[in-house]
């Protein structure tokens, strides 16, 4: 759902200049931050709703804590 939105705001968008053009006196980089948080934060609102729907599987949050488990592991020297 997230990547459906995602894929029709840039879509959607037109260029990053018009939109600069619109946003008197924000800096271009502000752009990129505002989108960015914006994504995640709809990732992470649709994680938690849509990804704790129905009894079949993990959880979202089992999911994430798993993954974070993993990367852990992934991440740490092997001695």
């Amino acid at each position: 759902m997230v990547l459906m939105l995602t894929i029709l705001t840039m879509i959607c968008w037109g260029s990053w200049a018009n939109v600069l053009k619109f946003a008197k006196g924000w800096r271009f980089e502000l752009l990129y931050y505002d989108y960015s948080i914006g994504v995640a934060l709809g990732a992470l609102i649709a994680g938690l709703t849509f990804g704790s729907w129905g009894s079949n599987g993990l959880r979202f949050m089992d999911d994430l804590s798993h993954a974070a488990i993993s990367i852990s592991f992934a991440v740490s020297p092997v001695v």
